[in-house]
């Protein structure tokens, strides 16, 4: 992660500059490939498809590449932390790098594709939110492995503090920003068989 070569690449390297990498520490050639082991096992990094490279999300650019989107009629969510543990965005593209739609993947966001469904996921540290939008064919599908990743990535860092939150869909919030409802409220109601939540 501390090397000037790697950061000029935003995180692309291979197992040859792994190698040139850690010629001078005490890890023998031997331990190089049980390091990058450990390297993908806690989600540092990953190995690009269909090629001997790998990406260190930690190192990406900031700015998205430039993909299309059509923000009608998506599925939407969004985690709200108290406070936003860092890595958490980075860890998730390691993880469902296999997902990954094309090159559109960047240090805070990735475009995901499955089954002629899309999701955009995108953290906004300043906010402390990751606010997710799913269209395509099975939009409840896609937002429900979307949110084992998120939870299995929460309780590696002790559940940090965070409330789930979706959208208002009525007309008025369409129109500008949306009110939230509270995830677990909505499912209340929709325990209770309550099929209409009235916008606050």
């Amino acid at each position: 992660m501390d090397t000037k070569s790697v950061q000029a690449k935003r995180g692309r390297f291979s197992r040859g500059d792994l190698k040139q990498i850690w010629s001078g520490t005490t890890y023998p050639a031997s331990k190089h490939p049980e390091l990058l082991q450990l390297m993908m096992r806690f989600e540092l990094c990953f190995p690009l498809e269909g090629s001997t490279e790998f990406i260190a999300p930690e190192l990406l650019s900031g700015d998205p590449p430039p993909f299309k989107w059509d923000a009608k009629d998506n599925l939407r969510f969004q985690y709200h932390y108290t406070f936003m543990p860092a890595g958490i965005m980075t860890r998730f593209v390691s993880r469902n790098h296999g997902l990954i739609e094309e090159q559109n993947y960047w240090k805070n966001g990735v475009v995901l594709s499955w089954e002629g469904t899309r999701a955009r996921i995108v953290a906004d540290a300043l906010a402390r939110k990751v606010r997710i939008a799913v269209a395509g064919r099975d939009t409840k599908g896609m937002l429900a492995i979307i949110r084992r990743e998120m939870d299995h990535i929460h309780r590696t860092l002790n559940n940090p503090d965070l409330r789930q939150m979706f959208p208002c869909i009525c007309s008025t919030c369409a129109q500008g920003e949306p009110f939230l409802f509270d995830y677990q409220r909505v499912l209340r109601y929709y325990d209770g068989k309550v099929e209409k939540i009235r916008c606050d």
